[in-house]
């Protein structure tokens, strides 16, 4: 398998997408940094110029489940992006898109979802040109340019245990707190009493439900907020209706993307449901996630 961890000034940089990547995704593991610095098997041809990095325990349509636990951060302002230090791999920065430092703290286990892919770049080495070929993960690589890049923020969570609240959903909605600054063009939507890692329990009654058959989904609301849909995967109108209590629990994530808004790119920080998100979109809840009261 081919893949290198690659060390720029004490940076772990994060590569990915290029020719030769696969589609879908195969197996799953869970490593946590050291783990899969550690997973890496070089191979060096002096007479090719060629340097090969592949994983032991992944191959490129792999999803690594990167799990670890905060040491230290620092937001680098002037690029853009905070420096991760986990547990398992002292002292080498993991970068991530945005200021983490807001969100997250030392003791933190977070984890990532990363797609493994297989890249080629070549560098000017003493000697002439080296050609590099890796496995690495999709989220950390500029294929355009071929270059590294800070994974994105909302790919990122905590996972260590939080608390639980229950509310209704009028109450959960209200506890949002939105605001935007002009000059920076970023918006952001947090929870007051809620944090990344944290659970809602939201106990309120069905006010209307809905199954929509060509996006196999069934739309509900709720009597404290008419109005304001989730969307729940498949059709529960059999086992539904409306009037009936019920609880919906889901795990709250924070999660950062852009937006065209009148001609301008806009930064969105929020707090939303890990149920409802999946690699950058919104998805329905799974019926799991409802239960009758």
């Amino acid at each position: 398998m081919n893949k290198a961890i690659v060390l720029a000034a004490g940076i772990i940089v994060v590569v990915a997408c290029g020719a030769g990547c696969l589609e879908g995704e195969g197996a799953t593991v869970t490593m946590t940094l050291g783990e899969f610095s550690d997973d890496y098997v070089r191979s060096t041809d002096n007479d090719t110029r060629m340097m090969t990095d592949m994983l032991a325990s992944l191959d490129p349509g792999d999803v690594l489940l990167l799990r670890d636990t905060i040491t230290n951060m620092t937001y680098m302002t002037g690029a853009g992006y905070t420096q991760v230090e986990f547990a398992s791999l002292p002292s080498t920065g993991f970068p991530v898109k945005g200021d983490l430092t807001q969100s997250l703290a030392s003791g933190d286990t977070v984890e990532a979802k990363l797609h493994i892919v297989a890249i080629s770049y070549t560098e000017q080495l003493s000697g002439g040109t080296w050609t590099f070929k890796q496995e690495y993960f999709r989220e950390g690589w500029n294929s355009e340019n071929k270059s590294f890049v800070p994974i994105p923020r909302d790919i990122i969570r905590r996972v260590s245990e939080g608390k639980a609240v229950t509310m209704t959903m009028g109450e959960l909605i209200a506890d949002y707190d939105y605001s935007y600054d002009n000059a920076t063009k970023e918006i952001t939507n947090l929870l007051v009493s809620l944090n990344e890692g944290d659970v809602v329990v939201i106990n309120d009654t069905l006010y209307s439900l809905e199954y929509n058959a060509s996006g196999g989904y069934t739309v509900i609301d709720f009597e404290t907020m008419k109005g304001y849909t989730f969307n729940i995967k498949g059709d529960i109108t059999g086992g539904y209706t409306e009037g009936d209590g019920v609880t919906l629990t889901l795990h709250i994530i924070r999660v950062s993307t852009t937006q065209m808004l009148d001609g301008t790119r806009w930064t969105i920080e929020e707090e939303t449901f890990e149920e409802g998100w999946d690699d950058g979109d919104y998805v329905p809840i799974p019926q799991s996630s409802l239960s009758h009261a």
